[in-house]
């Protein structure tokens, strides 16, 4: 029976192993995407007026860490979250043995 077959039925997707290329990647990947649409409001502020085009900019920069940061504690999270329940299920084992006497 290939792995499709495991698993009891359940269409649960393995999950990913925590990588710090990934959390790099995808976190600069939030800050680009949220400079890529800033700029352009940025630009047609700073024609109207240049003070408005700078805080538009510090708002930007604001939002360019607020969503690096969100998306790496996400990810952190995730990891955190996958390692207590590796863990939780190593204990089981672990007392499942001691108990059957192996």
């Amino acid at each position: 029976m290939g792995e499709a077959g495991r698993g009891g039925g359940t269409n649960r997707k393995k999950p990913q192993e925590f990588s710090f290329v990934r959390l790099a990647l995808l976190a600069l990947s939030a800050g680009a995407v949220v400079l890529l649409v800033s700029v352009p409001i940025i630009l047609v502020l700073a024609r109207w007026s240049v003070i408005a085009g700078l805080i538009a900019a510090l708002v930007a920069i604001v939002a360019i860490i607020a969503a690096i940061g969100l998306v790496s504690q996400r990810i952190v999270a995730t990891a955190e979250r996958q390692l207590k329940e590796q863990l939780a299920q190593r204990e089981r084992t672990d007392r499942e043995r001691n108990n059957n006497g192996g």
